[in-house]
């Protein structure tokens, strides 16, 4: 019996299934991740926690937002990250896979005890790799790397993450 259990969960993750991405769809998400920033004195190595949302505008296409928090302790002092994000992203939907690659714009927040507040927009990349096989939830890999062009203080940053997301309107039946 386990056998049989393990070799159709196999299967299923192994040769897909019908659950693309279509038009209309809405999803919010939470994800868990780590986000290096890099300033001018050092890298903040930052845990990151991101909750944000999506629509798919055309089976294709989708636009997201995403608001993130992080923090760490760094030369001697304590410190807060915070962005929000509004990232364009197009999919290459086959099977369960959904891979999706685009740009992203944002702003950046940091507050640190020692130089206070300091926060610039930023441009740049984001991609994804979903794992889709049911309608109501998936699970992703993303990652995004982005400058910070108008801030002495700031110069880039990059993260990766593991999200999940849940669709709309199945959240609320």
């Amino acid at each position: 019996m386990l056998a049989y259990r393990l070799a159709t969960f196999l299967c299923v993750m192994l040769l897909g299934t019908s659950a693309l991405a279509t038009e209309g769809e809405r999803y919010l998400g939470m994800e868990v991740g780590y986000r290096p920033i890099i300033t001018a004195e050092t890298t903040l190595h930052t845990p990151a926690l991101t909750l944000g949302g999506g629509y798919h505008f055309s089976d294709f296409a989708l636009v997201e937002g995403t608001l993130f928090y992080g923090a760490t302790y760094a030369n001697d002092a304590f410190q807060n990250v915070a962005a929000a994000n509004l990232a364009f992203r197009l999919l290459i939907d086959a099977t369960q896979w959904v891979p999706s690659i685009g740009p992203e714009i944002g702003y950046l927040a940091g507050y640190s005890t020692d130089s206070g507040l300091i926060h610039s927009f930023y441009a740049g990349g984001s991609a994804c790799l979903e794992y889709r096989t049911w309608r109501t939830h998936s699970f992703a890999l993303c990652g995004e790397m982005a400058v910070v062009p108008f801030q002495d203080d700031f110069e880039s940053f990059y993260g990766i993450g593991f999200r999940a997301n849940g669709f709309l309107p199945y959240l609320f039946e």
